[in-house]
């Protein structure tokens, strides 16, 4: 049985993907390794030259989704291993010395492991080197371990995570999800430390590419771009936080997570309370700047001003979000139907509309 697949989701051309792309291949003499290839880019040349490698472990699909959650999905859904990493098609996967794929008894009460991760760009090498597990008794102390650990950085959403819980937290928002933008993969990530504990696997190696989120400037223009990729304002990249808030705490606490209701709503309000004081941060920063904020700016930190307790602040969240996307409200009341935990919904009046 295959312990680790890798999975590539790949939208880039070969020439930009390919050495991430060899970099996962090299994993293949370690044995219980796969290397799976879910492809968007509709390059045919790219599709030539991978579809032609004939190496057992490697599996190369043509996908059929543009979204790129759906790609995700879909090497997912074509992986066979317990554990899937994903690995983007500009990162470095490598092993280290004594590295070794864990047993099924070592995996067991895990949501996966965490490799060691680092950051490098052209202009700054390799950087910020991390090593750490999250390890904590309940969910809300693993979310709490896990933000004071992971140092601004989500890259933990690349460990090697159970395939059975990747396949349910694609399930519900791939069906459900309003936007599906970029931004939830913090959503995700919080999702998988609350599950079970993350131990470290340190002779596991990930290089995450930086070069788009490395300045104030590009983390902006890439945020907004994102928006608009899903078909939101640019400017709704101005309460993002607002919108992560609510995520995550559907995310922490959705339905499928085999974990008492208290335990999940102390580490949902956690999460979106964390989101929240950065929105607050956010909009200081623009009141503090000099610029002349616009009336609905005005208007939500007037909203957000207000929440003095996490259960109000996530019900601020809610608000703003809904004065600057009115469209979406409908979707979010069925994305609650659909994912949260009816119990945590009814103690925070998110109920059926």
């Amino acid at each position: 049985m295959t312990t680790l697949s890798i999975c590539i989701p790949s939208h880039a051309p070969l020439s930009a993907a390919q050495t991430s792309i060899d970099s996962a291949l090299a994993l293949l003499s370690y044995g219980d390794i796969e290397v799976v290839i879910s492809d968007n880019s509709g390059d045919a040349d790219k599709a030539a030259k991978l579809g032609a490698i004939e190496r057992a472990g490697f599996r190369y699909l043509v996908s059929p989704h543009q979204d790129p959650m759906h790609n995700w999905s879909h090497a997912v859904d074509n992986a066979s291993g317990e554990l899937v990493m994903m690995l983007g098609d500009d990162d470095v996967v490598a092993v280290l010395p004594g590295f070794r794929p864990r047993t099924t008894a070592e995996l067991a009460g895990l949501v996966g492991l965490r490799p060691a991760f680092a950051m490098f760009s052209s202009g700054q090498g390799v950087y910020r080197p991390t090593h750490f597990g999250v390890t904590g008794a309940t969910a809300a102390s693993r979310v709490q371990e896990y933000l004071v650990k992971n140092g601004g950085s989500n890259v933990t959403v690349y460990s090697a995570i159970r395939r059975d819980v990747w396949r349910n937290l694609f399930a519900g928002y791939l069906a459900h999800h309003p936007t599906r933008a970029g931004y939830t993969d913090w959503s995700l990530t919080f999702a998988l430390v609350a599950t079970a504990p993350l131990v470290e696997e340190g002779n596991l190696l990930y290089l995450y590419n930086n070069a788009n989120w490395a300045t104030e400037e590009k983390i902006r223009e890439n945020s907004q771009r994102g928006m608009q990729s899903v078909g939101l304002p640019a400017e709704a990249a101005q309460i993002q936080m607002a919108l992560q808030a609510v995520d995550a705490f559907v995310a922490v606490c959705r339905k499928d997570l085999s974990l008492p209701a208290d335990e999940k709503l102390e580490a949902g309000l956690l999460v979106a309370g964390v989101y929240f004081n950065s929105l607050v941060t956010a909009l200081q920063k623009i009141f503090e700047s000099g610029t002349n904020p616009s009336p609905k700016l005005v208007q939500t930190a007037k909203i957000a001003l207000g929440a003095t307790n996490p259960a109000e602040q996530l019900g601020a969240c809610l608000v703003i979000v809904e004065l600057w996307l009115p469209h979406l409200r409908d979707a979010y009341q069925a994305f609650f139907n659909a994912v949260l935990d009816p119990a945590v919904a009814a103690k925070v009046g998110f109920v059926g509309g």
